[in-house]
This record gives structure tokens, C-alpha cells and sequence, in this order.
């Protein structure tokens, strides 16, 4: 339907790995000539780390068609969580009886690896999805590469998968593993540029272009929207060519763009936490303003009574707490009132040597029950007693250490200081460079302090981010 209204060849946006396809971008050519030197010069460990979406599945597939013949691929695309069934896949694609226990199946898999190795052929693991693997998983396939002879590698090993997959092999535990990788790259998302060439590309494939299909407008607007992810750029362009068909356009304009991503935000299954946010503000929306006004003005009555009684009752307990009435003070011979000697304060207060005293406020509240001359003697006696009172210590705030050549700046006396994100980063590598002991707290810290961030996949280079300080 969308392809007959447009004309198309075939549909440009579907997320498959149809080669035709495949545009490479700057970060794409690199980590592809990296993994190409990789295979050729025999290198031992290799891997491709990238967020979601940046078209790193893409890439594997784009590499298994520029082996050489001599290269015997081996693809995991979904990598089991027991090593016993790792070793039994790649003895399925190297044709062995598997039906063995885990030293026995070890045994035959190295004499495989030696035989082709003897014939001129080299074998490459690659595992896709590789974050998901556990800590002992990615242990043995380091045991597995001591398989070899002393002079040549006998298997060659490509682990590829999101951000995760990097901070784990950064745990003090795998740097072994992390040690012996030769060739470490970070499939970054597009820039601008990119980006509508990327769009562009794909609907060339399908007979069409980025002028026939999209006013020049979008340019901008499609780019911060998807943040260069190729996958969320295909979601986004699907879904826009649907919505401009569907009102019978023939271009897509920065407001279809507008109205399509805010339904597929929508299409977005919320947290508890956003959910109840968003039904309360939903329903306070719903509400008229008139029905509110004698909800607010009540309210502000009873606040307004509750403050003043008890700002009431709290001078009236310091005055009784620290002044003698005038109506039952002492009077000399010749009947006047005399005067007592207030009681006096000291402050302390940080870095000063010196404690400073000050008059306690004098005044009358109205007439106090008669006292005997014993109470009398007894309430002045304590009044003549000096009272000290410390400030409270300074809270000392610690700032959160910054790592050389980033470009994080700090707010003064906030609890925030302000990072930029950089090509290539994500919210995952900004929470772990910041919060290296835990990186997932530190993301939802993050989160939490830039609150606009309602997709944490969508942040975009040059955008300014607030993080957190370390109490």
C-alpha cells in the first residue's frame, strides 16, 4: 500500500540486513577496515561495542561477505549462557559429534581447529550479542584462544554487542580477557550529514529520493529526533510516510514529523513511576479552572491560619522560655521597677576564636499569675544563668572528581555540574565514566537530574547534561 503510493520498488525503511541497503558511514567504514586487519593479520580478540540500534548486526553481516576464502566464519547471533553449549554449536558448524561432555567435545574441537589449520584455513568465532554473555561464559572463551600453536593463532575471536558488553570487560575480574584484545571500536550513531544521506540511500534503493519524499526542512528535525540511530531513523521515516499518506500528501513537512513522533512516543509503554505521573497530570488537565478556585481558596485559608497559630504559639514558648514579666518584676524602695540582667547568648561559629553575646528581646505579653517570694528568687536565679547555644557545623559539600579531558563544567555551589555529550556517547558510557563503581545507579541518576530525557536513548551530541555530584 505505502509502496504503491509512492511509488516505491520495494519497502526502504524495513529493519532486515538486506545488503543493498548497507550505508556506511564514517564509524562504519572505520570499524569494518578495523575488523578486516583483524582477520588478515590473525589477531587473537576483537571487538565492536555500539548503543542500540547503531547497526552493529549490520555490520557483522557486511563483514562475513568480505572474508577471504580461506576463512572459516563461525556466527553465534544469540550466545547460550553455559559454555558446554557454545562449544556445541561450533562443533555443529564444524561438523563433530557433539554428543560429549565438555573436556571430550574441548578435545576434538582442537584437533578440528589443527587439522584446518594445516590446510591453509583459519577459523573465525563471531558472537553477536555478546553483553548478555556471564562473567565465567566470557572466561572460557579466553581459555577457548589458548588453543593454538606457538607460533599461529588456531581461532579468532569477534565479540560483538551493546555498551554493556564494554563496561563489563572493564571489571577489575576480566582484564585478562580485556588485555588481550587487539582491536576494541565503538560503532558510533550518524551526524547530521549522515543522516540524510543515509535516508536518502535507502530511498534511492527504492526508486525514490530525500527532495521526492521529505520537504528540505526535515533535515534537522529528523536528525534530532533520532540522534543518527539507524534503526530509530527507520521507524521514524516508515511511520511519517504512512501518516503523509494517509492525509493524502505528497511530501512529508516538519509537522507530520512532529505529530508522527509524538504518537510514537505514545506508543511508548510508560514506568509505574512516568505512568502515574503522566494519569495524574491527565486528569488534573481535565479539571476546569472555576471548579478549582474554591478548592485553592480554601486551602490558602487553612494554610494561612495554620501558619499564623503556630508562629503564635512559638514566640509565645521563647518568651516565656527566656523573659521575666514586668508586672511581677522586683521593685526598689522608692517603688520603681528594677531592672534585671537579661540572659545572654553565645554563638559559636566556625573559624572564629572569639564567642559574641547578644541581648535576649525584652516585652510584655500580658499580666502572669502572682508568685511566692521563694519562686520569685528561684525563677530570677535561673534567668541570671547564661545560656549557649553552637551553630550548627557547615556542611562541606564534596564535588565529584573529574577526569581529565572531559568536558564536564561545575555549577558553583549547585549539587550538579554540566557535561556535553561527545560523538560516540551514550548514557551508558557518560554513567560509567562518572560513576565507575556503579554504573547503573548512576544512570538513574542521571535520569533523574535531567528529567526532559523521556527516552534514554535519544540523547545528542552537544546536548548538556547535568550530573550529579558524589556525596
Amino acid at each position: 500500500m505505502l509502496n504503491d503510493y509512492f511509488h516505491f520498488s520495494c519497502s526502504p525503511f524495513q529493519n532486515t540486513f538486506d545488503q543493498r541497503f548497507l550505508y556506511l558511514s564514517s564509524s562504519h567504514k572505520e570499524v569494518i577496515q578495523a575488523l578486516l586487519y583483524f582477520v588478515t593479520e590473525k589477531k587473537g580478540f576483537a571487538m565492536v561495542s555500539g548503543d542500540v540500534g547503531t547497526g552493529k548486526t549490520m555490520i557483522v553481516h557486511s563483514l562475513l561477505e568480505k572474508l577471504p576464502q580461506t576463512v572459516e566464519p563461525i556466527l553465534i547471533p544469540y550466545p547460550a549462557r553455559e559454555n558446554i553449549e557454545i562449544l556445541r554449536f561450533m562443533g555443529r558448524a564444524l561438523k563433530l559429534d557433539v554428543d560429549a561432555d565438555v573436556l571430550q567435545l574441548f578435545n576434538r574441537l582442537k584437533a578440528k581447529l589443527e587439522d584446518l589449520h594445516s590446510s591453509g584455513r583459519q577459523v573465525v568465532l563471531i558472537v553477536d550479542e555478546a553483553h548478555l554473555l556471564p562473567v565465567d561464559a566470557l572466561e572460557n572463551l579466553r581459555l577457548l584462544s589458548n588453543i593454538g600453536l606457538t607460533e599461529d593463532t588456531l581461532i579468532q575471536i569477534l565479540l560483538v554487542g551493546q555498551n554493556e558488553l564494554e563496561v563489563k570487560l572493564h571489571d577489575k575480574g576480566m582484564r585478562q580477557l580485556f588485555q588481550r584484545i587487539d582491536v576494541n571500536r565503538i560503532l558510533s550513531p550518524m551526524n547530521l550529514q549522515e543522516t540524510v544521506q543515509y535516508v536518502d540511500h535507502r530511498l534511492k534503493i527504492a526508486g525514490s529520493s530525500f527532495e521526492a519524499c521529505f520537504d528540505s526542512d526535515c533535515k534537522d528535525k529528523i536528525y534530532r529526533i533520532t540522534g543518527g540511530v539507524p534503526r530509530i531513523i527507520n521507524s521514524l521515516c516508515d511511520n511519517t510516510l504512512l501518516a503523509c499518506m494517509n492525509k493524502n500528501g505528497s511530501k512529508v513537512t516538519k509537522r507530520i514529523l512532529r505529530e508522527t513522533y509524538r504518537v510514537m512516543k505514545g506508543d511508548i509503554i510508560p514506568t509505574p513511576e512516568k505512568r502515574t505521573r503522566r494519569l495524574l497530570s491527565n486528569s488534573l488537565s481535565q479539571l476546569h479552572y472555576k471548579s478549582l478556585m474554591p478548592i485553592a481558596a480554601a486551602a490558602s485559608v487553612i494554610v494561612f491560619f495554620a501558619i499564623g497559630f503556630t508562629g503564635l504559639r512559638v514566640d509565645s514558648d521563647q518568651y516565656l522560655k527566656g523573659s521575666t514579666h514586668i508586672s511581677n518584676a522586683p521593685k526598689d524602695l522608692t517603688g520603681e521597677i528594677r531592672q534585671e540582667q537579661a540572659p545572654t547568648f553565645e554563638a559559636q561559629r566556625p573559624n572564629h576564636s572569639a564567642n559574641q553575646a547578644t541581648d535576649f528581646p525584652r516585652g510584655e505579653i500580658g499580666p502572669a499569675p502572682a508568685v511566692t517570694a521563694s519562686t520569685e528568687a528561684a525563677n530570677r536565679a535561673e534567668a541570671e544563668k547564661p545560656v549557649t547555644v553552637r551553630a550548627p557545623e557547615p556542611e562541606t559539600a564534596t564535588q565529584a572528581p573529574i577526569p581529565p579531558g572531559s568536558q564536564g563544567e561545575t555549577t558553583g555551589a549547585s549539587d550538579y555540574f554540566k557535561v556535553v555529550v561527545q560523538k560516540g556517547e551514550n548514557l551508558t558510557l557518560i554513567a560509567t565514566r562518572w560513576f565507575p563503581e556503579n554504573p547503573l545507579a548512576g544512570k538513574r541518576m542521571i535520569l533523574s537530574a535531567n528529567p526532559y530525557i523521556h527516552d534514554e536513548d535519544l540523547i545528542v551530541t552537544g546536548e548538556t547534561l547535568q550530573i550529579p555530584k558524589k556525596k
